[in-house]
Parts: structure tokens; sequence; C-alpha cells
């Protein structure tokens, strides 16, 4: 997906805004590890979570195209990188997933 030059802004409802906040909260919390990258985040997380992370980036890539979703599967887990082509996808990243931008 090409997410370079969208502004950044969810196109969702408040509602359901609020609703894939806790999704992603849930997810967060379950994560084996979570790394700071130049252009985002990587999340790590074990491969029974597979299809609750594949339902959350699929609701993500319709709400917000300004951001890049990608998942990586092996053997030993699953891996979503979350980036972003400017400054602002990147804040958004960040206060989203309350990773520091350091």
């Amino acid at each position: 997906m090409n997410y370079q030059n969208k502004p950044a802004a969810c196109t969702i409802s408040l509602r359901d805004a609020n609703e894939q906040s806790v999704v992603w909260e849930t997810l967060i919390e379950r994560a084996t590890s979570t790394e700071r990258i130049e252009q985002g985040v990587v999340l790590t997380f074990d491969r029974g979570l597979t299809a609750q992370v594949e339902d959350l980036v699929d609701i993500e890539r319709r709400c917000c195209s300004f951001l890049d979703f990608a998942i990586d599967r092996s053997s030993d887990g699953i891996r979503l990188v979350v980036s972003a082509a400017d400054a602002a996808g990147l804040k958004v990243i960040h206060d989203a997933l309350g990773v520091s931008a350091a």
C-alpha cells in the first residue's frame, strides 16, 4: 500500500475508533515485544493471535490509509509493522500505541 502523501486522519466514527482502541490495547498487552523503528513500530505476537492481528489490520487499512501495515508470519510468531511516511503519521502511531517518539 502506498501511504505517502495522505493526510493523517482516521475515517471511522468516534464510536468505532473507541472500539478499535480497545482492540489495540488488548493486543498490545499480549505482544511479546514492542520495538520502535525509524518509521514506526514493530509488534511481535504469538502465532495464536494471527487471526486477531489480521482482523485489526483489515479495519485499520480501511480507516487509516496514511499508515502502512505489514504482517510477517513465521514459525516463531507474527510481526506487525506499523509505519508512516511523515511526522504526523509517526505521531499518530506513537500516541495510539503508547510508544515513545524518542
